[in-house]
Protein backbone atom coordinates (compact mmCIF):
# COMPACT_ATOMS: atom_id res chain seq x y z
CA UNK A 1 0.00 0.00 0.00
CA UNK A 2 2.91 2.50 0.84
CA UNK A 3 4.42 1.91 -2.95
CA UNK A 4 1.51 2.49 -4.45
CA UNK A 5 0.99 6.08 -2.39
CA UNK A 6 4.58 6.75 -3.26
CA UNK A 7 4.03 5.77 -6.73
CA UNK A 8 0.87 8.05 -6.99
CA UNK A 9 2.53 11.35 -5.45
CA UNK A 10 5.65 10.37 -7.89
CA UNK A 11 3.29 10.08 -10.94
CA UNK A 12 1.58 13.37 -9.58
CA UNK A 13 4.77 15.59 -9.15
CA UNK A 14 5.89 14.52 -12.81
CA UNK A 15 2.21 15.64 -14.00
CA UNK A 16 2.79 19.21 -12.37
CA UNK A 17 6.18 19.62 -13.54
CA UNK A 18 4.96 19.07 -17.03
CA UNK A 19 2.22 21.49 -16.47
CA UNK A 20 4.50 24.19 -15.10
CA UNK A 21 7.28 23.28 -17.67
CA UNK A 22 4.32 24.23 -20.28
CA UNK A 23 2.67 27.19 -18.67
CA UNK A 24 6.65 28.26 -18.43
CA UNK A 25 7.20 27.50 -22.11
CA UNK A 26 4.18 30.00 -22.91
CA UNK A 27 5.34 32.82 -20.52
CA UNK A 28 8.37 32.87 -22.36
CA UNK A 29 7.13 33.14 -25.84
CA UNK A 30 4.24 35.17 -25.05
CA UNK A 31 7.54 37.43 -23.52
CA UNK A 32 9.20 37.08 -26.80
CA UNK A 33 6.14 38.93 -29.22
CA UNK A 34 6.42 42.90 -29.49
CA UNK A 35 4.10 45.08 -27.24
CA UNK A 36 3.13 47.19 -29.86
CA UNK A 37 3.34 46.38 -33.10
CA UNK A 38 2.99 48.75 -35.77
CA UNK A 39 0.24 48.62 -37.61
CA UNK A 40 2.28 47.82 -41.22
CA UNK A 41 1.35 45.13 -43.59
CA UNK A 42 3.12 42.98 -45.84
CA UNK A 43 3.63 45.42 -48.80
CA UNK A 44 4.51 48.09 -46.31
CA UNK A 45 1.30 49.63 -46.18
CA UNK A 46 0.34 52.02 -43.32
CA UNK A 47 -3.69 52.34 -42.71
CA UNK A 48 -5.29 55.58 -42.17
CA UNK A 49 -6.60 54.73 -39.00
CA UNK A 50 -7.48 55.75 -35.24
CA UNK A 51 -4.78 52.79 -34.03
CA UNK A 52 -2.24 54.50 -36.06
CA UNK A 53 -2.99 58.28 -36.03
CA UNK A 54 -4.96 58.74 -32.95
CA UNK A 55 -5.53 62.71 -33.64
CA UNK A 56 -8.89 62.82 -35.53
CA UNK A 57 -7.13 66.10 -37.06
CA UNK A 58 -3.83 64.83 -37.75
CA UNK A 59 -5.31 61.61 -39.73
CA UNK A 60 -7.75 64.03 -41.44
CA UNK A 61 -4.67 66.13 -42.55
CA UNK A 62 -2.75 63.21 -43.50
CA UNK A 63 -5.67 61.66 -45.18
CA UNK A 64 -6.46 64.50 -47.59
CA UNK A 65 -3.06 65.80 -48.54
CA UNK A 66 -0.78 62.67 -47.86
CA UNK A 67 -2.85 60.25 -49.28
CA UNK A 68 -2.46 60.61 -52.97
CA UNK A 69 -4.76 57.86 -54.38
CA UNK A 70 -6.93 57.85 -51.67
CA UNK A 71 -7.28 54.57 -50.39
CA UNK A 72 -7.08 54.85 -46.92
CA UNK A 73 -3.56 53.76 -47.00
CA UNK A 74 0.40 55.35 -46.77
CA UNK A 75 2.75 53.06 -49.50
CA UNK A 76 6.28 53.42 -49.37
CA UNK A 77 6.06 55.92 -52.36
CA UNK A 78 3.40 58.04 -50.34
CA UNK A 79 5.98 58.11 -47.63
CA UNK A 80 9.27 58.36 -48.82
CA UNK A 81 8.37 61.46 -50.88
CA UNK A 82 7.55 63.73 -47.44
CA UNK A 83 10.54 65.39 -46.27
CA UNK A 84 8.59 67.91 -44.47
CA UNK A 85 4.87 68.32 -42.83
CA UNK A 86 3.51 71.71 -42.79
CA UNK A 87 2.14 71.55 -39.48
CA UNK A 88 2.22 74.74 -38.08
CA UNK A 89 0.36 78.14 -38.67
CA UNK A 90 -2.65 76.94 -39.75
CA UNK A 91 -5.83 76.93 -37.97
CA UNK A 92 -5.89 73.12 -37.71
CA UNK A 93 -5.10 72.72 -33.93
CA UNK A 94 -3.19 68.92 -33.84
CA UNK A 95 -2.83 67.46 -29.88
CA UNK A 96 -1.03 64.24 -30.91
CA UNK A 97 1.60 63.41 -33.66
CA UNK A 98 1.57 59.86 -33.22
CA UNK A 99 1.99 58.94 -36.59
CA UNK A 100 4.29 60.85 -37.91
CA UNK A 101 7.05 58.11 -37.13
CA UNK A 102 5.75 56.70 -40.37
CA UNK A 103 7.70 59.21 -42.17
CA UNK A 104 11.39 59.12 -42.72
Amino acid sequence: MKKYKNKKRSEMKMKRKRIMGFFLALVMFIGCLPLNPIASYANGDVEINEKNFPDENFRDFIDFFIDEDNNGFLNHEELDQIDQLPLNGGSIKFTNLKGIEYFK
